[in-house]
């Protein structure tokens, strides 16, 4: 999943604030220590049309020798004058910022600007050439809000399923899965992905993404249960993802889904299981058969049983589950389990005490989803705060931005401190997620 540095336009509704407030912000954007201007700049973008008067030093402040302080100055101006000719021509300049962050930020941000920022379009285009994989693919966010149905960004995406970052592959999917028909040539690759694809998350993108490519002649449910006996594996996925859209079909799909998860195709039995689980307590018939599956030989068929069990709150499994628990090596799948006995309601006595064990002693995936995973599952956090404080010094960034997501819903005086601390991060992505958490 990819870290935006800029904040949506929604997430803050104007304010008013005194004139003399804006230029004490406008005094801490022009002559503040990074933190501040940083803090500034945000502050001011949150009273939008309200801080007009700021416009000219933030546009002075898009060329400060801080990348963070440049992103905050880019995002307050998009919410200042979201429409103003002087931000289009900022925000084309940062395209060709030194800084990759900075130029993913404004590649991201003239996509939201809609039709409006069309002039753009060769620009952006060229990002797609850009070194940074990050930048290529929110530069092919960007043109596909543009023209959603040019191919013209296929190429550049299906680039990006070969990165060895995880985040740029399931970006990719996505933007391939909004793409519709003109995405066709990448289905065979996204097939690929679908079965090998050593990320979980990718699989399941890829997944998606066919079924957003692919358009079936017939959604009823009884075409979409027919597609599943099709030869074609496209189609068969295809069928399914549109089932488990609708939880009015369960009673209909539940056999033919109960028999997908005996395919000869592994990802066809994962996505059965996940759309079984999708189904809630409607396929409850199926419970057994996804108990059992649990000590599969694939441990992505293991992940999704637990994950379709704790989705059906089918608390009679918590036993297996437990037991699985306690056989399980592959730390991943340990997880997914310890996750699916949170939702079966055994938080305190298994899973924050798993999830705590994932965070400091996990591998990085582990750690990073046990991170997001604790304010996620709607924990009684107070007795995880000083774990999550620790995380905040792992030495992968994405650990710490989970980190700062579930501290900030425990509202603790620990938690602000280490909020606080945050601001200091190396990394510019960190800072801005903590000051945004301060700010909410």
């Amino acid at each position: 999943m990819l870290h935006m540095a800029a904040v949506p336009r929604e997430a803050f509704p104007a304010s008013a604030a005194p004139e003399g407030s804006i230029a004490a912000m406008v005094s801490s954007l022009k002559e503040g220590d990074d933190a501040a201007r940083r803090a500034a700049a945000m502050s001011l973008g949150k009273l939008g049309s309200k801080a007009s008067a700021a416009v000219p030093d933030l546009l002075r402040s898009c060329g400060h020798k801080d990348p963070a302080v440049r992103v905050s100055s880019l995002w307050a101006l998009t919410m200042i004058e979201p429409d103003a000719r002087h931000v289009t021509l900022r925000l084309l300049a940062s395209l060709r910022d030194e800084d990759s962050y900075v130029r993913l930020s404004a590649a991201m941000a003239l996509g939201e600007a809609g039709p409006k920022a069309e002039e753009a379009m060769p620009e952006i285009i060229a990002s797609l050439d850009d070194s940074d994989p990050r930048v290529v693919l929110n530069s092919a966010m960007a043109l596909q809000r543009l023209a959603p149905e040019s191919g013209r960004i296929v190429p550049s995406l299906m680039e990006l399923l070969h990165e060895d970052d995880p985040f740029a592959r399931v970006g990719a999917v996505m933007v391939l899965g909004k793409s519709g028909s003109a995405a066709e040539t990448a289905v065979p690759e996204l097939v690929r992905l679908m079965r090998e694809d050593v990320d979980p998350n990718v699989r399941q993108g890829a997944v998606g993404a066919i079924s957003g490519i692919r358009r079936l002649a017939d959604v009823s449910v009884e075409g979409l249960i027919g597609s599943m006996g099709s030869s074609d594996l496209p189609t068969r996925l295809v069928a399914m993802v549109l089932l488990r859209m609708n939880a009015s079909t369960a009673e209909a799909a539940l056999t033919p889904l109960m028999r997908a998860l005996e395919d000869k195709e592994d990802i066809i039995r994962i996505t059965a299981a996940l759309t079984l689980g999708n189904l809630g307590d409607k396929a409850l018939r199926a419970a057994p058969a996804l108990i059992a599956l649990l000590n599969d030989k694939n441990p992505h068929i293991r992940m999704s049983a637990a994950n379709a069990l704790g989705m059906m709150r089918f608390s009679p499994a918590v036993a297996p589950l437990e037991a699985a628990l306690k056989s399980e090596s592959d730390p991943d799948i340990h997880l997914a389990f310890t996750l699916s006995l949170a939702l079966l309601r055994e938080r305190e006595r298994i899973a924050l005490p798993e999830l705590v064990r994932a965070l400091r002693n996990g591998d990085r995936g582990a750690r990073e989803r046990a991170a997001f995973g604790l304010g996620d599952a709607g924990y009684p956090l107070e007795s995880a705060v000083p774990n999550l404080i620790h995380a905040l010094d792992d030495e992968y960034p994405f650990v710490r931005l989970g980190a700062i997501c579930s501290l900030k819903r425990t509202g603790a005086q620990e938690a602000f401190t280490g909020l606080i601390m945050a601001l200091k991060d190396k990394d510019f992505r960190v800072r801005l997620s903590s000051l945004s958490a301060l700010d909410s």
